[in-house]
């Protein structure tokens, strides 16, 4: 009977501790999202981040500290900088945790500031060829002028690149040429209405949130570079 009792009295005490731990994270949880409501981001990372202290792979505290994140970043474009790797981290555990997450992120507004990145689609399950028309794609920047170049591709098959160029009086002329793409198995496909550098036509492939065309020297990113200085 003692051992049977000292057992029972085991079991009580496990089963208090898991309630209080549950009632903690739950109190944690409502106040992150009463802070993140209000708009007040700091709190509610300081709310979901006590969550994870607790419980690392919460996929409600993930989710909602990755929005808290994301909101920052509409306040600030700069911001990006320091918080992407950390709301995309949230994001994909948030995702691992509970699936439903993944359909839900194309259709939260706190998350907009992520929707022109490639990463953010590639969470939602979209497939480059689905991915590649809902992105600008910047080629690198020079100075304070930003991206010397870019694509912009449409869900219609139709694209338009924009390029900068100097004159020998370094003046910028932006010049803008519009083609058509299609896809053939993983391989992107390009034909400009005009020749670029004598020739129409060009072929890339999209890895990860790189991509790259043959015969250009340089690849393209979803960065935009926004902080340049």
């Amino acid at each position: 009977m003692g051992q049977m009792f000292k057992l029972l009295l085991l079991l009580v005490s496990l089963f208090n501790g898991t309630v209080v731990f549950a009632d903690s994270i739950l109190k944690l949880n409502k106040k992150g999202l009463s802070a993140l409501y209000k708009s007040n981001y700091d709190h509610a990372i300081y709310y979901f981040e006590q969550v994870l202290q607790k419980s690392p792979r919460h996929p409600f505290a993930n989710y909602n500290l990755a929005c808290s994140y994301a909101l920052k970043v509409d306040k600030d474009n700069c911001a990006i900088l320091d918080y992407e790797e950390k709301i995309f981290t949230h994001l994909k555990t948030a995702i691992e945790e509970n699936k439903s997450y993944r359909s839900k992120i194309l259709k939260d507004s706190d998350l907009l500031s992520l929707k022109g990145k490639y990463q953010f689609y590639h969470l939602a399950g979209l497939p480059p060829r689905k991915i590649l028309p809902k992105i600008t794609w910047y080629g690198p920047s020079k100075g304070i002028f930003g991206p010397i170049d870019q694509f912009e591709f449409r869900s219609n098959g139709r694209f338009l690149y924009r390029m900068m160029e100097f004159d020998e009086n370094g003046n910028i002329n932006q010049k803008e040429l519009p083609g058509r793409y299609y896809w053939k198995k993983e391989n992107l496909h390009l034909i400009f209405n005009k020749p670029l550098h004598k020739k129409r036509k060009y072929s890339g492939k999209v890895k990860e949130n790189l991509l790259e065309i043959e015969g250009f020297d340089h690849q393209f990113t979803d960065n935009n570079d926004p902080c340049s200085a």
